[in-house]
């Protein structure tokens, strides 16, 4: 299972971190709480599927998906032309309060072909497996975009990105 590492310097680490802590607040409890739960879910998929039971390989595969997901939400979502830039992510008047239909993005990404073999190639890349069904990382995709409350924070923060631009125009 041994693969070539992330290429990444210390300094490029800790700008990252630096980063992440300045633009998001903390995770809440009940997100942490929520946090966990994906960690113990994928590492269940994964023991499953491939045999393999390790909690730090599931937060490695969790964070894999996460900059996939928020790849394709930027392309798909963000930009003019993408199959998810007319559908709004919440339900009712677009307040604070409006839940985030996470479902949505999920099924476009389990369909969307080119997201799932560059998630595949990341995974395989980096060592997470030798051999990953495309079909198994559709799931994995999907399980990450509905259950990791940092997707939903993006959701919502891209969401209400794009009712400001509109109210601009």
């Amino acid at each position: 299972m041994a693969g070539p590492p992330i290429k990444t310097s210390q300094g490029d680490k800790k700008e990252k971190k630096s980063k992440k802590n300045d633009n998001e607040p903390p995770l809440t409890a009940v997100e942490r709480l929520q946090a966990l739960n994906l960690v113990s879910r994928i590492a269940s998929e994964w023991n499953n599927h491939l045999g393999i039971s390790d909690r730090t390989l599931a937060e490695f595969v969790i964070d894999l998906a996460e900059r996939r997901i928020k790849s394709f939400l930027k392309e798909q979502f963000a930009k003019e032309g993408g199959i998810l830039y007319r559908i709004s992510l919440t339900d009712g008047d677009g307040g604070g309060s409006a839940k985030i239909r996470v479902s949505v993005v999920s099924t476009e990404i389990e369909r969307h072909v080119d997201t799932i073999s560059a998630f595949r190639t990341d995974l395989i890349t980096n060592g997470a497996g030798d051999s990953i069904p495309p079909t198994f990382a559709a799931r994995i995709l999907r399980i990450v975009c509905e259950m990791s409350p940092r997707m939903e924070r993006l959701m919502r923060k891209m969401e209400e990105k794009k009712a400001i631009e509109e109210k601009e125009i």
